[in-house]
């Protein structure tokens, strides 16, 4: 499993969008998020490959979506299972581009799809052409 974390770098300007793409995609107040922004604490921390991992991939996908539409910047982190956020200047984080994340993500969803497809083959639900 991976964690992945989305640190706000906004701007005043962008501040309002950040609250607003956070609110919809995540259930947050705006005073936890204003917090979160103004201490440095991750807008948001995702673990990625879960039983949930498809609902959490649609919300973050949205999330840093609008956030880019927005203009707003963000740093993105990719956590270890066990490791935990301590400040954007830890050593020991490896940050990562909106692009890995989706290299991630779409590796991932190949990887589900190609195991689904050897199941139904193994249990005779699908032909060996449709590989």
């Amino acid at each position: 499993m991976s964690n992945i974390v989305v640190l706000s770098e906004s701007t005043k300007e962008s501040r309002t969008a950040v609250v607003a793409a956070t609110r919809r995609h995540f259930d947050l107040g705006i005073k936890e998020i204003l917090d979160r922004q103004s201490t440095r604490r991750p807008l948001v921390e995702v673990r990625l490959f879960g039983n949930d991992h498809d609902e959490v991939t649609k919300r973050l996908v949205g999330l840093l979506d609008e956030l880019q539409r927005a203009g707003a910047l963000f740093t993105l982190f990719e956590l270890e299972e066990a490791q935990g956020f301590v400040s954007r200047d830890a050593h020991d984080l490896s940050i990562i581009s909106r692009q890995e994340l989706d290299n991630i993500l779409q590796a991932a969803d190949d990887e589900m799809a190609r195991q689904r497809k050897s199941m139904d083959l193994e249990a005779g639900f699908a032909e060996e052409s449709e590989f």
